[in-house]
């Protein structure tokens, strides 16, 4: 599941087009109320339904990439005010994987940050087979990383390399556009590369103290979700 927050990026996406998302929202019991609650989660499959529905409605196949350019961290939680507060732009990413399970989980896997001496990669694990139910979940994560990163620090970013899992949509072209290079598809998984340069960009934002307590708070947040969990509750999850 993940959180509602990301609800609000599709609902703009749908906007940007003139259209009216509120009666497709309201469909999924995806209401104001619903959508202010603390801690309210959507299921993955009811998100990539929504998606789906979303992409009909406005007849953009590349909705996803639209999405993530309309994403912000405030709508991944607690995740991403931490994010908001990190030093750079490379403790930043490292922030949204890290703490990525405290808003989105999925047993397919987890999203991670590799780090070598020219750059990074941003690892968004597969979600295959893939079908157009799910391919704006790749496309929105992806683009939305590179969307709010280059927010947080006053620049924009373009990836060095983008790998997309599955073969070339029929909006192949309009990647380029989203991330400034043509993507690699039918690669071997699902990642965006940051160069040092990039990596390296101080957030303008950063405050010292404030960035260690909310590193405390995720650190906390993630240890009560991850920890070692009696039968009884593990069965109720």
């Amino acid at each position: 599941d993940l959180s509602v927050g990301f609800v609000h990026s599709l609902a703009d996406a749908v906007r940007s087009h003139d259209v009216d998302p509120l009666p497709l929202l309201e469909q999924y019991g995806l209401d104001a109320a619903r959508l202010a609650e603390a801690g309210a989660r959507l299921s993955i499959p009811r998100y990539m339904r929504l998606g789906h529905g979303a992409i009909q409605l406005t007849g953009d196949p590349a909705l996803g990439l639209r999405m993530g350019r309309l994403s912000r961290l405030s709508q991944a939680g607690l995740a991403g005010v931490t994010a908001a507060q990190a030093p750079t732009v490379r403790e930043a990413a490292r922030c949204l994987t890290r703490f990525e399970p405290l808003y989105g989980s999925n047993y397919r896997g987890q999203s991670s940050f590799h780090e070598d001496a020219s750059g990074a990669w941003l690892r968004f694990y597969s979600i295959s087979p893939y079908n157009p139910f799910n391919h704006f979940v790749v496309d929105s994560v992806l683009a939305g990383w590179l969307h709010q990163l280059s927010g947080v620090c006053g620049q924009l970013l373009t990836a060095e390399r983008v790998q997309i899992e599955f073969a070339a949509p029929s909006y192949a072209e309009r990647y380029e556009a989203c991330f400034g290079v043509a993507p690699e598809f039918s690669a071997p998984g699902n990642a965006l590369r940051l160069s040092n340069a990039s990596l390296d960009l101080e957030i303008p934002t950063h405050c010292p103290s404030t960035w260690q307590q909310m590193l405390e708070l995720a650190e906390a947040q993630l240890e009560q979700l991850t920890r070692t969990r009696s039968l009884r509750e593990r069965l109720t999850q």
